[in-house]
């Protein structure tokens, strides 16, 4: 089967009709379909048929519907002691910036300082959406899932009782691949991939999702050259509130973040220079405290 392109027969498996009826929605103007230059057959591109699945439906009428589980979920973040002083630290500083702006913010975290567990706790009281995180290589993605795995008690929020012990966890899915379960993120709150997967299948994936599916974006940088992938991420997202997560340790993290910081016009249509949560105000609250 191509990538791409679908023959109207693979089309109509592909959203559980008939060809018949396609052929009819061809005929009204509901989809047209392009025509094979070779054969002149039909053959439909495969981001134009998301918005007529099934589970593309379900996924806007949940957003109609209002999913505020991390808006009505009680959480014990900020006087956690169970937490670390920069998992606390950076939780509400980044609340308190989103409480004043919509414009995304850069955090450079210092070293050992809890990435997964800052991941975990960000979306509580700031997000009225579903999360995505992008995580810089599938190792750091397993490790995020691994932390944040319901069915493990050494699930995070188990571990630091973030939400206490009567409440309902958040659900995680993760994609990996090309494939997505529509099904299956609609159910959860947090989606997480890596950046190696969105590279190679970000023209496949992408459009699958309604533009305000997720309202919170948490994008783990590496170096520069991963920019341009998650330029088209912002593009398809663009009222999600954005969050840049680098690591002092990481001696690509300064070129990166001065990339970001000075030519990210290019990447979010701003420059993240003028933001009031700059790196140096966030590198030296949590380096005074780690």
């Amino acid at each position: 089967m191509n990538i791409e392109y679908l023959s109207i027969k693979d089309a109509a498996s592909y959203l559980e009709l008939s060809t018949q009826t396609l052929r009819r929605w061809d005929a009204v103007g509901r989809l047209k379909p392009e025509r094979n230059p070779a054969n002149r057959y039909r053959r439909y591109r495969r981001s134009d048929l998301e918005k007529f699945r099934p589970e593309y439906k379900e996924a806007t009428e949940s957003i109609d519907r209002g999913f505020d589980y991390f808006m009505t979920t009680t959480s014990n973040i900020s006087e956690n002691e169970g937490l670390q002083v920069s998992q606390r630290d950076t939780y509400l500083q980044v609340r308190d910036h989103f409480d004043s702006s919509i414009e995304a913010c850069v955090v450079q975290l210092s070293k050992n300082s809890g990435k997964s567990g800052i991941i975990a706790t960000l979306p509580f009281g700031i997000s009225r959406g579903r999360v995505l995180v992008i995580a810089s290589n599938r190792i750091a993605e397993s490790e995020i899932a691994e932390a944040l795995d319901t069915a493990d008690p050494k699930c995070f929020w188990k571990l630091t009782e973030v939400l206490g012990t009567t409440q309902d966890l958040p659900q995680v899915t993760v994609l990996d691949g090309e494939n997505v379960s529509l099904y299956n993120c609609n159910r959860s709150h947090f989606v997480i991939t890596n950046v190696q997967s969105l590279a190679a299948s970000t023209d496949r994936w992408l459009p699958q999702f309604p533009k305000d599916y997720f309202n919170m974006i948490v994008i783990e940088t590496g170096n520069e050259r991963n920019l341009n992938r998650w330029q088209s991420v912002s593009d398809r997202f663009p009222n999600a509130k954005q969050i840049w997560l680098a690591e002092e340790a990481d001696p690509n993290n300064d070129e990166t973040l001065e990339k970001l910081l000075d030519q990210s016009s290019g990447v979010m249509g701003m420059s993240l220079r003028q933001l009031g949560l700059s790196k140096i105000q966030l590198k030296k609250a949590l380096a005074s405290q780690c």
